[in-house]
């Protein structure tokens, strides 16, 4: 898997993470052990592997894609985290920071036309970087 690098961006090797789904608790809960327990009962690596097998969606939790029984599935989230490898990562997806035209842009070719194949990895960093 190929993310698109963008001549003289300013960090091609940034990723972006938000938090898509997820507990909290109370820093004045009179429960901060059971918190605990139950924070701890799904921050297993046989918990995220049974995420991605099921759910299919890059999880936080620690997982390991070779034990996947989904062997197509196994292949992309091993093509994610080699891509991922030495990632530097910062909070809010891009779609987040970003403004007029590159927002449009961004929204049309990485939500919709680069995701579906119409374009290629060529042609996506062609049109972000004339949206700049």
């Amino acid at each position: 898997m190929q993310f698109p690098s963008v001549p003289g961006a300013t960090c091609n090797e940034c990723r972006s993470i938000a938090v898509g789904g997820s507990y909290v608790a109370n820093e004045g809960t009179k429960h901060k052990a059971e918190v605990i327990k139950f924070f701890n009962s799904f921050l297993r690596p046989e918990v995220g592997n049974r995420w991605l097998d099921d759910v299919k969606v890059q999880t936080g939790i620690k997982s390991d894609p070779s034990k996947m029984t989904d062997a197509q599935a196994a292949d992309y989230f091993k093509m994610i985290a080699t891509t991922n490898a030495g990632a530097k990562y910062h909070f809010g997806i891009p779609i987040q920071v970003m403004s007029g035209k590159p927002k449009e842009v961004f929204t049309q070719i990485f939500n919709n036309a680069f995701l579906a194949g119409h374009i290629s990895v060529d042609d996506a960093v062609k049109q972000m970087a004339a949206a700049y």
